[in-house]
């Protein structure tokens, strides 16, 4: 019998007996079903285990207190099922020795289908005639654009940018891509914003929103880049909403300067100004969510306490 023990921390249906067979066979598994805990409560659960593996919904955050608990400093790892890790508060971690692994790349190809999707739904209008219909109205007959031949921007070249530019190039468009350090992709020119800006047809945002730090990126989508687009720009943000300035991006959609826009729906974008145009298009912030992500997702969450088990940890979170 192992004497290795693993605290699964999750919400109902999140993961399987199936997806756990892998650690069952290296670990006890403590499973435990919770639609939340406090930090307190989780910490007290992490007593006798070695690694526990947590579901973000079960706590949405973590500070000094629950990383001072006793029993979490005597974790050797803590691998968590998303790959934003702000709210784990890393720096705490380190402090108290607690080796943090978060769930990169799950959902490249379902987030980069959903901003092909934006593109095709702005490019041909096809939001437009579902209000007509939501309306009362018969669905006018719009012209749309075609994409092939035209130039599209990419601004973040991480594992979603990347993918996101070969399906552009895919259906016949030009690629010019910014990023904070030169890539070398097949097919895409690197451009500096300004000039992004300046030259692209549809530009998508694919940066992961930095708060703090020298890479902070808060507002980077400013007024100084959004004013050099060409009339009839579409641009695309399933990246994050605080990228953007959105009372100047409203001043260029009433003057023309951008044909649509793409963000995800929740509370604070529907209370912006941009957001009662009908050339706005707010999906419900499912971009990752499909089988094939979960799945995935499922995949790396276990594997990365299989492989620290194995003396070897993956994902390892590095600030």
């Amino acid at each position: 019998m192992t004497s290795i023990k693993t605290l699964v921390a999750t919400v109902p249906g999140m993961i399987g007996d199936e997806e756990l067979k892998p650690l069952r066979e290296l670990s006890e598994v403590v499973y435990r079903e919770e639609a939340r805990l406090t930090q307190e409560e989780l910490a007290l659960a992490c007593a006798g285990a070695d690694y526990l593996m947590l579901n973000y919904d079960v706590v949405k955050t973590l500070t000094d207190g629950f990383y001072a608990a006793p029993a979490v400093r005597a974790l050797k790892a803590i691998s968590v099922d998303i790959t934003g890790m702000e709210w784990a508060n890393p720096h705490l971690a380190r402090r108290h020795g607690v080796l943090l692994m978060n769930t990169p790349r799950y959902s490249t190809e379902s987030v980069a289908e959903s901003t092909l999707a934006e593109v095709l739904l702005h490019s041909r209008k096809l939001h437009l005639g579902y209000k007509d219909m939501i309306a009362g109205r018969e669905p006018e007959i719009r012209k749309g654009i075609n994409l092939k031949g035209r130039t599209a921007g990419i601004v973040g070249l991480g594992s979603i940018g990347a993918r996101v530019a070969e399906v552009l190039s895919a259906i016949g468009m030009r690629v010019i891509a910014w990023n904070r350090t030169p890539l070398n992709l097949t097919g895409v020119t690197q451009v500096s914003l300004p000039d992004l800006f300046a030259r692209c047809d549809v530009i998508c945002l694919c940066l992961k929103t930095v708060t703090e730090g020298a890479q902070r990126n808060v507002g980077a989508i400013s007024d100084e880049l959004l004013v050099r687009a060409q009339p009839g720009t579409i641009l695309i943000n399933l990246a994050g909403i605080q990228l953007v300035d959105h009372d100047a991006l409203y001043r260029e959609m009433l003057s023309g300067r951008f044909a649509g826009y793409s963000v995800g729906r929740n509370p604070t974008t529907i209370a912006l100004d941009l957001a009662k145009l009908d050339s706005v298009s707010m999906p419900a912030e499912n971009a990752w969510f499909s089988d094939e992500s979960l799945a995935l997702l499922r995949d790396i969450w276990v594997g990365n306490i299989v492989s620290a088990i194995h003396g070897a940890p993956q994902n390892v979170f590095v600030e």
